[in-house]
């Protein structure tokens, strides 16, 4: 819970939404829980986790936690 606090108010509010309109179900072609918190992980890793001083694309297309390396021409010698 620590490492996303989001993820449990998104799950709460999609299985809620899902309640709504009887799709909370699997037996009966609804979405469960498991596949409704896979499903907001994934959102929240790829989409939603950004932090604010995130540019367009989100983390410049480096994993986080690394550095992206620099684009700049640099001299083989140092």
């Amino acid at each position: 819970e620590e490492e996303m606090p989001q993820l449990r108010p998104l799950v709460l509010l999609v299985k809620s939404l899902l309640s709504q309109r009887l799709l909370n179900d699997v037996y009966s072609g609804g979405l469960g829980s498991f596949t409704v918190i896979v499903m907001a992980r994934h959102f929240l890793n790829t989409l939603g986790a950004r932090s604010p001083g995130d540019k367009e694309n989100g983390t410049n297309g480096a994993p986080r936690g690394k550095k992206k390396k620099s684009l700049t021409a640099s001299s083989p010698l140092g």
